[in-house]
């Protein structure tokens, strides 16, 4: 739907665009459907559509408050807050922009409940430096020099990112859609022009669902981008040199945001999570290559003195790696294909064959390893819940009941307990 057309995200869940409505309403084949389902405000289901994506760098994470304390323990840098709030009929107003600048990749939202898929594409496209995988790399080159609607459009057409998007809609949820678009069609033209009471306004309201934009600085400035107003909104510089500026992009934001989380009384109708820095790939190469160099000098040693290994100085903790771990999702290919550290190479290059500057090096190392090591174990834990997480969640649990309820009722089972 063209921007700023209609209402944002209604009916509770049953929206979805680009349909081919079906008169039986079959479930259609998940990876060729062409319409969208709401996404549920889930850090561990964005994560693992990034991932999905081949988006390296960032991660998700769920924003408690706006309180300076709990902006402050955000892993640096934070490239984007997403909001996510329930859409009343007094939200829909124009935010005043009348173009949207180059250096801002923004696209607009086309089809129903893509929200969620729009929102990330919207910021990603404008982190500098992340790795965005060769799908979302070739899908930005091939949209850079169009206009937002076309970008809309061409998401809408993005058969990758829509199954990711899809991939945790249930069986029921893509009927639902289905049959809202079936209705949508259906409904007679004249329902469009009638005017609308006020209690039409308040059925509106308890109807509405829930709708994401992003907040995120780029070059200098901090703009809001709502796949459904026509233009992004600059909401002002943050550098010390502009007038009020304080250097912190999160200022502006926030301020921006208390008003608007204002507006609502109950705090189930907004939700915030942070796009934040995920040092997961520099840690584990880190530790990689501190591995390395651990064997570096395990070489240069067994040249010096064969029974090294005997003497106290080189005895080792359990915990030291030096090979691959299955625990911290470390290959053997992983450390055949990383090299010594410049800094490590030359150390071991100038201390040749001395033995106790040898195993004083190593020693230094093996005390590095430590903290890497809890990095990476974290942040493959992190990853495993949230994989588990969005597994639940992409099992459609529906097919099995229905096939349990049939089974009973074939037995009949089914109506005992109906009467129970």
């Amino acid at each position: 739907m063209p921007a700023k057309q209609g209402v944002k995200r209604k009916a509770n869940g049953s929206q979805a665009a680009g349909v081919n409505v079906k008169p039986d309403l079959q479930a259609p084949d998940r990876n060729t459907w062409t319409g969208w389902v709401e996404m549920e405000s889930d850090p561990a289901f964005f994560n693992v559509m990034l991932k999905d994506a081949g988006v390296r760098g960032v991660k998700v994470q769920e924003l408690y408050s706006l309180e300076s304390d709990m902006l402050a323990i955000l892993p640096r840098p934070v490239h984007a807050l997403i909001f996510l709030f329930k859409y009343r009929a007094q939200d829909e107003v124009t935010n005043g922009a009348t173009t949207c600048p180059g250096n801002v990749w923004f696209a607009n939202q086309i089809p129903d409940f893509a929200c969620a898929t729009v929102a990330l594409i919207n910021i990603v496209n404008n982190i500098p430096g992340i790795e965005l995988g060769p799908e979302l790399s070739d899908f930005r080159r091939s949209t850079l020099q169009m206009e937002h609607m076309a970008r809309g459009d061409a998401i809408d057409k993005f058969d990758f990112v829509r199954r990711i998007h899809n991939s945790f809609a249930s069986e029921t949820e893509i009927l639902n859609a289905e049959m809202h678009i079936r209705n949508k069609l259906l409904r007679p033209r004249q329902d469009v022009y009638k005017t609308n009471t006020a209690d039409d306004r308040d059925d509106d309201d308890d109807q509405a669902g829930f709708h994401f934009i992003a907040y995120m600085p780029i070059d200098g400035h901090v703009w809001r981008m709502d796949g459904l107003d026509y233009y992004p909104q600059d909401l002002g510089a943050y550098g010390t040199d502009s007038a009020g500026g304080t250097g912190e992009w999160l200022d502006i934001a926030q301020s921006s945001l208390a008003v608007r989380m204002a507006q609502y009384q109950d705090v189930d109708s907004f939700n915030l999570m942070a796009v934040v820095h995920d040092s997961a790939m520099q840690d584990r190469l880190a530790l990689v290559q501190n591995v390395i160099a651990i064997r570096a000098i395990d070489v240069a040693l067994d040249a010096v003195v064969e029974d090294w290994r005997e003497m106290d100085e080189a005895t080792i903790s359990k915990e030291v790696l030096t090979g691959p771990s299955d625990e911290l999702e470390i290959s053997s290919q992983d450390i055949i294909i990383a090299e010594v550290e410049h800094r490590w190479r030359e150390s071991i290059t100038n201390a040749a064959d001395d033995l106790f500057k040898l195993l004083q090096l190593r020693q230094r190392i093996i005390e590095l390893q430590g903290p890497l090591r809890a990095a990476v174990r974290d942040a493959v834990s992190a990853e495993r819940r949230d994989q588990e997480e969005a597994r639940h969640a992409r099992h459609d649990y529906g097919s099995f009941v229905r096939e349990w309820l049939g089974a009973l009722a074939a037995e009949g089972l089914l109506s005992g307990l109906l009467e129970e």
